[in-house]
């Protein structure tokens, strides 16, 4: 078991990686406040067939007041999210949340406090020798971490991290449908050798930040095809099929792409690559590449330019690159990273 509690760390980070995408992606108002375009459907469309896991899941969201979804590819997988400003701390989201979670049969009982860290190293044939009060106590921590792993493995969502101004929940469906922990330990057993990830059909994370004004929440979720392997594919830039919009920096490999697919107008992609060019190669590669495609330098990297000539503003080792073309967007950021040069670009409309 405790094997397979160390194994969290990978999926957890997937979903935190994930709610970063996210952030990046959101539209920042004149306001300050994050908006998002509607989707085509609401939350209930997604949720069809059958009562599945999946379905209590979505319909928890609606009930729960979520905005609606949009969907996004990320590498191949498809992934859902939602979003939602609350006058409520990001504490009281987590037990409102899981209050919901009992009542539409995601979990069994509400899990609304931070985990007390169990001793893994208390052997239960030592219980003996310890004092009542101590050897209850030990119990009931384990008795509670086995609770939590065996929710978040067969469908349900718990509290991984928890204080007054940040909140984060997580759970996965396994590919055979897993009830509870029990169940997901003979799935593990039947096909040995397969790591953890493999196993898992379904990701959810939920995250409730403190933005001063309120607690943001955002929920982040896949379909139950969700392959881990392609979150980490890269693909040789010269390989990838992609529009004539922008293209890929020469000789780069492509680590990440992340697409909205509500509708392709939407226009919000954002592509990571590493090259092996320098930074002012690729810098002069991406403006001769934008200029010959129609788009325009914008006046915030042009003033940008001008006050680090000045002096007014430090030199960094990266460069941003700011572009406009008939009412749309593209950033690019270059950078040094780890001996070669990172890029990322982004578009929105």
């Amino acid at each position: 078991m405790k094997k397979l509690v160390t194994s969290l760390g990978k999926i957890l980070l997937a979903g935190a990686t994930i709610a970063a995408i996210w952030t990046l992606m959101l539209v920042v108002s004149d306001e300050g406040e994050p908006t998002v375009k509607e989707a085509d459907a609401d939350i209930m469309s997604l949720a069809m067939g059958g009562e599945t896991n999946t379905d209590k899941f979505v319909d928890a969201l609606d009930n729960l007041g979520m905005d609606e979804p949009r969907p996004y590819d990320w590498n191949g997988n498809k992934v859902f999210f939602s979003t939602q400003l609350t006058n409520e701390s990001p504490e009281q989201v987590l037990v409102r949340f899981q209050r919901e979670f009992v009542r539409a049969g995601i979990n069994s009982k509400p899990f609304d406090d931070s985990v007390r860290p169990a001793d893994s190293s208390i052997d239960p044939n030592r219980w003996q020798a310890m004092p009542k009060d101590q050897a209850e106590d030990a119990s009931e921590q384990l008795e509670e971490r086995w609770d939590r792993d065996s929710a978040f493995f067969g469908g349900g969502i718990v509290p991984i991290t928890v204080d007054k101004d940040y909140v984060a929940m997580a759970g996965t469906v396994s590919k055979s449908q897993a009830k509870d922990g029990f169940d997901f330990l003979k799935e593990l057993h039947k096909k040995k050798g397969k790591p953890l990830t493999e196993h898992v059909g379904a990701m959810r994370f939920i995250e409730a930040t403190n933005v001063g004004k309120g607690t943001r929440v955002n929920a982040i979720w896949s379909d139950e095809d969700i392959e881990f392997s392609k979150f980490t594919a890269t693909e040789k830039a010269s390989n990838v099929s992609m529009s004539a919009r922008i293209p890929s920096c020469m000789g780069c490999t492509r680590l990440m792409r992340f697409a909205g697919e509500a509708e392709e107008e939407q226009g919000y992609v954002m592509n990571i690559y590493e090259g092996t060019l320098s930074v002012g190669e690729t810098v002069e590669f991406y403006e001769r590449a934008m200029a010959n495609r129609g788009w325009r330098l914008a006046k915030s990297t042009t003033m940008l330019r001008r006050l680090e000539q000045q002096g007014v503003k430090p030199r960094t080792n990266g460069e941003v690159l700011s572009f406009e073309k008939d009412g749309e967007f593209a950033t690019i950021l270059v950078h040094p990273e780890a001996g070669k040069t990172s890029v990322q670009v982004m578009e929105s409309p």
